[in-house]
């Protein structure tokens, strides 16, 4: 009797062990991570020229290129203030540079696209980082660049560094 009670008890610990064992190879000590590939970005436009052509509109939206994406219209364009006016875009991640601009009628005599004055922030974040890295648009007028690159945005991409 003695003897049964002890195989059953050496019986039942080999099975315990054996599907603790099992069950350590089948879920892994490390959580199971995803990385994220693209965040929602939120821009900001702030008239800060002068205005000369009162009759002419407001700006009505934002132009945002990549060169591996394409282009980008955000349709949450909104005025948040006087002489402010807000969006906000998903955009993967890339190494390669974003270029925003829009027009602003009221601040130019001919159509042109400007790029000054644009912020812009990771949705969630509360601190808004103007776009400082201007250049010319191919297409005429200027626009601003910028990096995206795993939940940093930087707004100067001729620098070496990410900024947050």
């Amino acid at each position: 009797m003695k003897r049964d009670m002890h195989f059953t008890a050496i019986f039942v610990l080999a099975t315990v062990f054996s599907f603790i064992g099992v069950n350590c190879k089948k879920t892994p000590t490390t959580p199971d991570v995803t990385y994220r590939t693209q965040d929602i970005v939120e821009f900001m436009y702030q008239r800060t020229l002068s205005i000369i052509s009162p009759n002419n509109p407001d700006p009505n939206g934002m132009s945002i290129w990549h060169d591996e994406y394409g282009g980008f219209s955000p349709n949450d364009w909104h005025s948040i203030g006087l002489n402010q006016w807000m969006c906000s875009q998903n955009l993967k991640y890339n190494q390669s540079p974003y270029f925003v601009n829009l027009v602003d009628g009221k601040t130019c005599i001919k159509w042109t696209q400007v790029a000054r004055t644009i912020f812009a922030r990771i949705k969630g974040q509360s601190n808004w980082m103007e776009l400082i890295s201007i250049e010319p648009d191919p297409e005429g007028g200027e626009r601003a660049k910028f990096l995206l690159y795993h939940n940093v945005i930087n707004p100067n991409p001729s620098s070496s560094s990410f900024s947050r």
